[in-house]
């Protein structure tokens, strides 16, 4: 086994991993929409990564293309998930502008 198929291999493992053993955190019953967002967008972040990794590794301009495409198509989830989640929870939307203003401070003393 070469050692791309190897890594390859493991990449997938522990995405899978990940987003099974996430997934488990979330109760059957769950109510808690704003638990249930966070493991949504944990999970297309984890998505993010492991199709990331397969398109570096692709050799075939079809599939590396459709990848980074696909790519693409899970940042917008995140985006959305990340939207509803600032609209039910206002004490995460606050913490956003203040990540958001402390970036730009530190940008400012570059």
């Amino acid at each position: 086994m070469e050692l791309d198929e190897l890594y390859l291999k493991i990449v997938v493992k522990n995405a899978i991993n990940e987003a099974l053993s996430s997934t488990t955190e979330i109760k059957a019953d769950s109510k808690d929409c704003g638990q249930i967002l966070r493991m949504a967008i944990s999970s297309e972040i984890s998505a993010i990564t492991l199709y990331t990794s397969l398109a570096e590794m692709a050799d075939n301009p079809l599939v590396k293309k459709v990848l980074l495409d696909v790519i693409k198509e899970e940042k917008t989830h995140v985006a959305e998930f990340e939207s509803i989640l600032n609209d039910l929870d206002p004490e995460q939307k606050q913490e956003n502008i203040n990540g958001s203003k402390e970036v730009e401070d530190i940008k400012d003393d570059l």
